[in-house]
C-alpha cells in the first residue's frame, strides 16, 4: 500500500473475515462522525437508526457500537472486513476505518 499501511498477517486472510467484536469496538470509535451513513450503507433504514439513536441519545460510540453489532448479528457470517470497508468508503471513513486492520 502506498500509505505506508501494512495489513497484519495474510492479506486476504484478513480482508475476508468475519470482523470481532474488539474490532467493531474500535471501529465505532474512528467512526463516529459518520454513524448514520455508515449504517445506511451497512442495510440499515433511517426507522432503524432512528431506533438506535432513541436508545443511545448522548453517545455516539454505544450507537455505533449497537449497529455495528447488530449488523454482524443479521449478517450472519457475511459481516467480513472487505463488506465493512465497502460500507465505509460510501460512507467517506474508509480511510479511519482501514487503520483499524492495519499496523
Amino acid at each position: 500500500m502506498g500509505d505506508g499501511l501494512r495489513l497484519k498477517g495474510n492479506p486476504m486472510d484478513n480482508f475476508n473475515r468475519e470482523v470481532t467484536d474488539l474490532e467493531l469496538e474500535e471501529v465505532a470509535e474512528v467512526a463516529l462522525d459518520r454513524w448514520r451513513e455508515l449504517g445506511l450503507h451497512l442495510g440499515f433504514t433511517l426507522a432503524q437508526l432512528t431506533g438506535h439513536e432513541a436508545k443511545r441519545p448522548t453517545s455516539l460510540k454505544d450507537r455505533l457500537l449497537d449497529i455495528l453489532s447488530a449488523w454482524k448479528t443479521d449478517s450472519g457470517g457475511k459481516a467480513t472486513v472487505t463488506a465493512l470497508l465497502n460500507a465505509s468508503g460510501k460512507a467517506r471513513v474508509k480511510g479511519a476505518v482501514l487503520k483499524v486492520f492495519t499496523k
